[in-house]
């Protein structure tokens, strides 16, 4: 033991071990080759517990060879207390929380996303539901002059909305028994040239056979739960085609009846060779766009017929099939095989 008051003036020294070196001949460091000390040598460390404390560490430092850079502390704490060091910080911070909150914002993002696609599809199926039952009204009180057109008009507006409402204004209402009684040369649009509004109108007459059907197809179809090589979207556009085909033909059966004055037989089948090509070419164009939305807009969470922006979808869907079925109804018009109205 060191006698009391002995170390006031001691200076510490190394192990026998070590094998302190100075840096330079200006420097009070020595740098222990074995174990790599650090240390200042003419550092004075006085009591008793501090002089146990540093052999403590020394027996450390042999046993496990353990690295004290105790001259840089004061450089560390400088560093960490610096602007750089804490930029840093808040730098990697800051990115590893937004990492953390990328899949959390993304969700937030989707749903406000959903909401707002949700309000707009039950605003736009309520202004087009709206719209057809305007149509229907004046419709009582001027009825079409060919019967069925009465149902062709308000189902137009189910997908068109207020741009059926204008169309049935601006070429349906001068086609009312009323208007044309009033008509001293009513004619039947065989003569003259094909004018787009007769394409127009020809096209719709298409169109609401094929909405009819696919309106209540989709909702039957969800509810049984029906699927085709396990895909719901396969079901959809095998069944929708067969009734959009059928009611298609019905459509066209009750506009070419009266207006060539022919047996039933023989208007069937004008009917079915007038309409075939027409209802595939619409269902082309709208299969089209609800593959998309399977596929494209909505791949992993399908939307269902009892969703409201499922409907505002198909509305899309339908003004496609419109798009690819006119050129169709205008060369099927041209040739003769279907009425002009």
């Amino acid at each position: 033991p060191e006698p009391a008051g002995a170390g006031s003036s001691r200076m510490v020294t190394s192990a026998p071990e070590c094998n302190p070196t100075p840096v330079n001949s200006n420097s009070s460091l020595t740098v222990c080759s074995k174990c790599a000390e650090l240390d200042k040598t003419t550092s004075p460390i006085r009591g008793t517990a501090a002089r146990a404390g540093k052999r403590q560490i020394r027996r450390d430092m042999q046993n496990g060879c353990v690295v004290i850079l105790q001259h840089f502390q004061g450089q560390n704490a400088a560093f960490a207390a610096s602007s750089s060091f804490k930029s840093w910080q808040i730098s990697d911070l800051s990115c590893t929380e937004r990492s953390k909150t990328k899949p959390a914002r993304e969700h937030r993002m989707s749903s406000v996303g959903d909401t707002v696609l949700l309000i707009f599809a039950w605003l736009s199926l309520l202004i087009a539901f709206l719209c057809a039952l305007w149509i229907a009204a004046d419709e009582a009180r001027h009825p079409q002059a060919m019967g069925v057109m009465n149902v062709v008009w308000p189902v137009s507006a189910l997908y068109f909305s207020v741009f059926a409402v204008w169309a049935y204004y601006r070429l349906g209402r001068p086609k009312t028994k009323e208007a044309m009684r009033h008509m001293k040369h009513a004619h039947h649009g065989g003569e003259g040239l094909l004018t787009a509004a007769q394409v127009a109108v020809g096209t719709s007459h298409c169109g609401a056979g094929c909405a009819l059907a696919d309106i209540a197809c989709e909702f039957a179809i969800a509810a049984a739960g029906l699927t085709l090589f396990g895909s719901s979207l396969w079901a959809s556009f095998a069944i929708d085609l067969a009734a959009a085909w059928a009611l298609g033909i019905v459509f066209q059966y009750f506009a070419i009846k009266p207006m060539r004055k022919v047996t039933p037989g023989q208007a069937i089948v004008a009917a079915i060779k007038a309409d075939t090509l027409s209802i595939l070419a619409f269902q082309v164009g709208m299969y089209a766009f609800m593959a998309l939305t399977y596929f494209v807009f909505f791949p992993h969470q399908h939307l269902e017929p009892f969703d409201a922006r499922y409907w505002l979808l198909m509305q899309a869907a339908m003004i496609c099939g419109f798009a690819t079925s006119f050129p169709m109804n205008a060369w099927l018009l041209r040739i003769g095989l279907k009425e002009r109205m």
